[in-house]
């Protein structure tokens, strides 16, 4: 290569070579760099001892190997450069009509291959560009990672729960921390060696990795001890939740080496409302329960604020509980109606899920629905009370007590939404049961709605006509801006009551849902108003225009068997 075109060298860390076989292409590969942004960056030769000779001094370089001759040899060359220069980039420089030796050093080990009638000099210097950010966040998660179990490190973990306490804020969502030490792991090292201990660390790992979900973080602190950051909670249950799983995968002994070993962790969590502590006192305080649950001897469980134990425990109950009405069918439905505004004929109906609880009688949802969905035990409820509600639906056209101007409304959480077997089991129910798709109105949060657009079109696709139904709370910052309207076939907005719990005082909340109405006019979409339980609120929605009232001024949701008695006095 001309010496006015190698005058000049990056940084240390940032070498650049150019290995080619013949002196009389260096000219060739040099005016063509020197349109490029590196220009009079790069150095050539002929020797690979000379360039390994320069890669021995520098950290990170990216070496443009020419395969337009010889490409036998500049492959033994290129695998040479990958097995002693993990830091080192590699680009192979084909002809274009025999990019089959592009192909053949890729698996070689070069990062990638061009044709340099194919590709300008400012586009190889952009692809050097983007192999230096890829080089850059690899040595990253290197550097991050816990050699022995392949979970992240305490430093990448720190870093993970300062940004998750910054999402807090901005989500008002809680955040926690639960520390599981291994039991007597100092007993253990010394009894069987690092090289054994190691292994069983590897396998500790893949067990606790069953226990997170994927939107948590699990790490290795140090020695025996691992650490999960849970982010986006709403109820301490799911902390409570895991940890208590986590002791469970303990119960099997592991098996290393033909030799097995039963171990138990103790663990100690904490949890905390967005904005209350930073990283470092959440973590110390974390220490602090976990030390509590060593002091109450081994497979101890402790969180840091003493009210958090109890009110976890009494809802891993509760937990247990929903587990077993699901086993022994504790659950049914009543049906709430819903009525026209206008001269409030009956409109339809929404099955309401409740608990038949074996020795505190009847359950309402409110009290353990939300708990169904963060445990995920939603997904098999949720296949419970589409069935019932469609074999219902079929009973009632049966005995004459349903008609076209009816709808069905069964509301869906979001894990339900994204989980593939609900548009299966939507067919299946609709084909049994013989229900036109028209008849049943998917509910959803106004939440859930922004977040899967594509999802809920991809429903809509599969069951063409299904109605969608979207929920807004009063308290919702989502009102602000319809757009997401535009993107999915809406048949209902559905005010929840606490637009209308104070309206009487809070003209502010009056003014929103007079916005909310008129928007969904004006696109088309009718509008539901929950919390219709007084004849002045009645008078409020109607007055506001909306188009459907839910309520106990009109009635508390009934008994499938009385449908038919409320629908002749209505």
């Amino acid at each position: 290569m001309p010496k006015n075109i190698a005058n000049k060298l990056l940084p240390a860390e940032e070498v650049l070579w150019v290995l080619t076989c013949q002196p009389d292409v260096e000219a060739d590969i040099g005016l063509w760099l020197q349109h490029s942004d590196l220009e009079n960056t790069w150095q050539s030769s002929t020797d690979l001892k000379q360039i390994r000779q320069v890669l021995l001094g520098h950290t990170m370089a990216t070496v443009l190997i020419d395969m337009r001759t010889s490409p036998h040899q500049m492959l033994s060359h290129i695998r040479y450069l990958k097995e002693h220069f993990m830091n080192c980039s590699l680009i192979a420089l084909v002809d274009a009509q025999h990019s089959h030796w592009g192909q053949e050093a890729l698996k070689s080990g070069v990062d990638l291959f061009v044709a340099k009638s194919d590709m300008s000099a400012q586009g190889l210097s952009m692809l050097i560009e983007s192999l230096k950010v890829k080089q850059h966040r690899q040595s990253l998660l290197v550097a991050s990672s816990d050699p022995c179990t392949g979970l992240i490190n305490g430093p990448l973990f720190f870093d993970r729960l300062n940004h998750a306490l910054q999402v807090a804020v901005r989500h008002h969502c809680r955040t926690g921390i639960l520390l599981v030490s291994l039991d007597d792991y100092a007993t253990l090292v010394e009894s069987h060696g690092d090289e054994l201990c190691d292994s069983l660390l590897s396998q500790v790992a893949r067990r606790l990795n069953k226990t997170v979900r994927n939107s948590d973080s699990l790490a290795r602190i140090h020695e025996g001890l691992f650490a999960v950051l849970l982010e986006d909670l709403h109820d301490e249950v799911m902390v409570a939740h895991i940890a208590q799983h986590i002791q469970q995968q303990f119960e099997k002994a592991f098996d290393v080496h033909d030799q097995y070993f039963s171990l138990s962790v103790t663990i100690g969590g904490h949890l905390c409302e967005a904005g209350e502590l930073n990283g470092s006192a959440l973590y110390q305080q974390t220490q602090k329960a976990l030390e509590r649950a060593s002091s109450n001897g081994k497979q101890g469980l402790w969180f840091y604020v003493q009210e958090m134990n109890f009110k976890a425990m009494a809802r891993l109950n509760m937990l247990h509980g929903l587990e077993r009405a699901l086993e022994k069918n504790e659950f049914y439905l009543q049906y709430q109606p819903s009525h026209t505004g206008k001269g409030f004929i009956p409109s339809g109906v929404s099955p309401v899920m409740c608990w038949k609880h074996p020795t505190a009688g009847t359950v309402m949802p409110e009290i353990f629905m939300d708990l169904l969905v963060d445990s995920g035990l939603i997904l098999e409820a949720g296949v419970w009370m589409i069935e019932r509600a469609c074999e219902q639906l079929r009973y009632w056209r049966e005995q004459g007590n349903w008609n076209s101007r009816l709808q069905l409304f069964i509301p869906i959480s979001e894990k339900q939404l994204r989980n593939d077997s609900l548009v299966k089991t939507l067919i299946r129910q609709f084909s049994l049961n013989k229900i036109e798709s028209e008849q049943v109105i998917i509910k959803i949060s106004e939440h859930t709605a922004i977040k899967n657009v594509d999802v809920i079109n991809e429903l809509a696709s599969r069951i063409p006509n299904i109605g969608l139904a979207i929920e807004l709370h009063g308290s919702s910052s989502g009102y602000n801006s319809f757009s997401y309207l535009k993107q999915m076939s809406v048949d209902y907005l559905c005010l929840d009551e606490s637009f209308f719990q104070f309206m009487h005082v809070d003209h502010l909340e009056t003014s929103i849902a007079t916005v909310i109405v008129k928007v969904a006019h004006s696109l088309g979409i009718e509008v539901m108003a929950s919390g219709a339980d007084s004849h002045y609120k009645v008078e409020k929605m109607q007055a506001l225009g909306c188009d459907c009232l839910q309520g106990k001024y009109f009635s508390p949701p009934v008994y499938a068997e009385h449908w038919a008695r409320y629908l002749m006095d209505h």
